[in-house]
């Protein structure tokens, strides 16, 4: 999960430059995906998605056919998928519904958000779910023999009740949410599934890409921002396909608008729900995009969609589709804006194309998304407004009263709230970077930039991070790191 709208967040004295480029309407004209992404998606399991909305319900179809290879070095005798819907049926298992968020996710009050289950087959053969938890969010099926290197196939059918919410999940004013709520498969560590709770704080999953192919049939008129290039069919259904990437998420627009250019041959897209307010986050998003591709390698996918969103946190990032909170946009936030779309798009580096464990090493993604944010800032504006925001987002943080015992490298478990997570991860985590940055003369951005070129579209641990970066520096670097990620101060 993001900061809070808002957290911490400096209007740092920078007058943005006035955008001159063409804001046209979105368009049909989507790029050939790169011949580097085209290679990542060969032998990927593969997920197909057919969603109907029925919107007067508040309710969506979904039927998923799904095609899983045991990537693993033991027979399996179960596959488990993670079905994070189902938290937000209660009170007691949303991640909306702590003391903490409760009244800005649920400002009308509490909205059950839920699925209901049809029908659930293996290779062909009904199977009877069961859920570990009571939040029905990890739902293991029975497999005969999955043995490694095969193939499996697993299909089901439910309906989706999105919850009143301003959270991944859920709806409010002519705006549907739909992120983690598709069926998606867990990944196996250390010869078990992964289980992980659905928590209220920092992003509480972990996935590896697949390519997915998604319909989605609903009234006319819709607008969708998607995980893929979404293209409407004769029939009026949409249709989409994404390559190599680790989930699928959506947002349904009743009414919006959408503007897109391009940049470095990414078609990139800003949807909101006046053209005026597209406009903005559309040129952000360009010069971020340029920035972040000569800093870390050519952004992969054919499209980046920035699609403003009634929302309780300042961003979200999904693959190829970043939520910003209709809050930041207009009313003198423009610098907030700025940094909260500069954030969310390093993501496509430090989540999509990289993965890592969210989980237990949250660090491994907010801190270097934050530490590209901060680069991003020093290239475009110099350093005296990359000084100022340094003292806000790093300094400030490092003079924190933390609690004993929690430091960067804790697991989301861990933290007490969003002000602490975001105190530890993203301040101290980043400024760990930034040290590095300058104990290494300005070499991090080139370090992360092979770092992404080693793991694109794999999975990167803590050991791998730390190994590689001692091994470009050719210098070891662990006790610097043991001393920000996981000393208390």
């Amino acid at each position: 999960m993001k900061r809070k709208a808002g957290y911490s967040i400096v209007v740092v004295a920078l007058l943005l430059l006035a955008y001159f480029a063409f804001l046209g309407p979105q368009s049909s004209q989507v790029p050939t995906p790169s011949p580097a992404l085209a290679a990542a998606a060969e032998g990927l399991d593969a997920y197909t998605f057919d969603l109907v909305m029925h919107p007067s319900e508040y309710r969506i179809g979904v039927t998923m056919n799904a095609r899983i290879q045991n990537r693993w070095d033991k027979v399996l005798p179960d596959i488990v998928l993670r079905t994070y819907a189902g938290a937000y049926a209660s009170p007691e298992t949303s991640p909306a519904a702590t003391e903490e968020l409760f009244d800005r996710c649920y400002p009308h009050g509490f909205s059950p958000g839920d699925f209901l289950l049809h029908d659930v087959t293996v290779n062909g053969k009904a199977v009877s779910p069961v859920f570990d938890d009571a939040a029905r969010t990890v739902l293991r099926l029975t497999v005969e023999g999955f043995r490694p290197n095969t193939w499996c196939d697993v299909s089901l059918r439910m309906v989706l009740t999105v919850p009143d919410c301003l959270h991944r999940f859920g709806r409010s004013d002519g705006v549907w949410l739909l992120g983690n709520c598709l069926p998606i498969l867990s990944v196996v560590d250390e010869g078990e599934w992964r289980t992980d709770p659905y928590v209220s704080i920092g992003d509480p999953f972990v996935s590896a890409v697949a390519n997915y192919a998604v319909s989605f049939s609903g009234p006319e008129g819709v607008l969708l921002a998607a995980s893929a290039p979404m293209q409407k069919t004769a029939d009026g259904r949409f249709t989409g396909t994404a390559q190599a990437v680790r989930d699928f998420a959506l947002v349904v627009y009743e009414q919006g608008v959408s503007v897109s250019a391009r940049m470095d041959g990414t078609l990139v897209q800003s949807i909101a729900r006046t053209r005026e307010r597209a406009g903005k986050p559309l040129q952000i998003a360009k010069e971020v995009l340029k920035h972040y591709n000569q800093a870390y390698g050519a952004y992969p996918y054919p499209t980046l969609t920035v699609a403003a969103v009634p929302f309780a946190f300042s961003g979200m990032e999904y693959p190829a589709l970043v939520w910003i909170s209709d809050a930041l946009y207009g009313q003198g936030l423009e610098g907030t804006l700025e940094l909260t779309v500069a954030h969310e798009l390093a993501h496509q580096w430090f989540y999509a194309v990289v993965g890592s464990d969210a989980f237990r090493n949250p660090w491994q993604d907010e801190a270097l998304s934050e530490h590209a944010m901060l680069q991003y800032v020093r290239k475009r504006y110099g350093a005296d407004s990359y000084d100022t925001l340094a003292r806000l987002r790093l300094d400030a943080p490092m003079r924190e009263n933390i609690r004993e015992g929690i430091t960067p490298g804790s697991p989301l478990d861990h933290f007490h709230d969003m002000d602490e997570y975001a105190s530890v991860v993203y301040g101290r985590g980043a400024a760990a970077l930034q040290a590095l940055d300058q104990h290494t003369s300005g070499r991090m951005d080139g370090f992360l930039k092979a770092y992404v070129a080693s793991h694109a579209f794999g999975y990167a641990t803590r050991q791998d991070f730390e190994q590689g970066l001692n091994e470009y520096l050719k210098e070891d670097v662990r006790e610097l790191l043991i001393d920000y990620l996981d000393t208390s101060m």
